[in-house]
């Protein structure tokens, strides 16, 4: 019906029906918010991740418009790749992000900018699931369900952040 899955998640809310998993989600949250903040802030050298980290969380930001919370952001991040993304993953892809200008901060909430949700959307095919589906042929074979390791969207974002690093990253 055109629902994606956070507008799906605040319905239920919105009728007082809370998913289980949010306690999970606001806990992750708040681990990362003060690794994230200091980090933006520059008070928090990060390793460094591999690209999937960017390109994971630019599909969760890109995946909705509109300011998100941290929580709603790693929540997406889980329901796509089937993991939840570590406080330096989080931290390091945000701020690549930054530095090439494709993320929005207001606060305690974040998106893409106009530049980076233009990018995101020219680099991947819209017209493939951001979703990991499930390998039905593989589960009938192996009698257990097998996941893909990443969406296509993702890899190909990923091949062209692996391409093309961000500003001061060269």
């Amino acid at each position: 019906m055109g629902c994606d899955v956070l507008e799906i998640k605040r319905a239920f809310q919105e009728v007082g029906v809370i998913h289980t998993s949010d306690a999970k989600y606001n806990y992750v949250a708040q681990i990362t918010r003060p690794f994230l903040q200091a980090a933006l802030a520059g008070e928090r050298e990060v390793p460094e991740q591999e690209p999937i980290a960017e390109a994971w969380l630019a599909v969760a930001l890109f995946n909705n418009e509109g300011l998100r919370s941290l929580k709603d952001i790693i929540w997406t991040a889980d329901a796509i790749e089937h993991s939840i993304p570590n406080y330096d993953e989080t931290s390091w892809a945000f701020l690549r992000l930054r530095r090439r200008g494709w993320l929005a901060i207001d606060g305690e909430m974040y998106d893409l900018t106009p530049e980076g949700r233009r990018a995101v959307n020219e680099i991947v095919d819209r017209g493939e699931s951001f979703w990991l589906d499930w390998d039905y042929e593989q589960w009938k074979k192996n009698g257990r369900p097998v996941l893909p390791k990443r969406t296509r969207p993702i890899k190909k974002l990923e091949e062209w952040i692996s391409e093309n690093p961000p500003p001061g990253d060269e």
